[in-house]
């Protein structure tokens, strides 16, 4: 029988195939269904947000150290968010952070798919056209990181992807 995550009659609980809800107590010790799928979905997206938070403070400083000038965090538009603007040298560079707490589903800088890209592209223009800035050189950087047991492994990957609009 498989056991998985799914959207049930009490909404969010753990199923078997067949659709029954299922309980911790349906599950042996060292089963394949970690623990932690039995907590509250809501803290779990608390969690992924503080590790994005995370990931960005060790990005921001990174990158200072890597010599870039920071000029705006976490930019919003209606086209949605961008982690970092920054300078590096005569460069505009606009920067995603990806953080993962393991390799485990691969690096982070696979989530930076085609999709995102165009998503990272839109709001790229929106900030351009925003702050009238015209003739500029620009790119993409992506800053990958890896949290895993006190450790930091961090990737930077300049010039990542190209401007992808429709």
């Amino acid at each position: 029988m498989i056991r998985r995550w799914g959207e049930g009659e009490r909404g969010g609980e753990i199923q078997d195939s067949k659709h029954q809800p299922a309980t911790s107590k349906d599950f042996e010790a060292g089963s394949e269904v970690p623990q932690s799928a039995f907590r509250n979905p809501k803290s779990r997206r608390t969690e992924k947000k503080d590790l994005g938070k995370r990931g960005e403070e060790v990005a921001l400083r990174f990158l200072k150290k890597k010599g870039y000038r920071i000029i705006e965090k976490n930019y919003v538009c209606k086209m949605g968010e961008m982690d970092i603007v920054a300078n590096e040298k005569d460069t505009l560079v606009f920067i995603e952070v990806k953080t993962r707490t393991s390799a485990l589903f691969g690096p982070p800088q696979l989530a930076v798919n085609a999709w995102k890209q165009r998503q990272l592209s839109k709001v790229a223009l929106n900030y351009l056209n925003e702050k009238r800035l015209r003739d500029v050189k620009a790119r993409f950087d992506v800053v990958a990181i890896v949290l895993e047991e006190g450790e930091e492994e961090i990737e930077l990957i300049k010039d990542a992807f190209d401007l992808q609009y429709p």
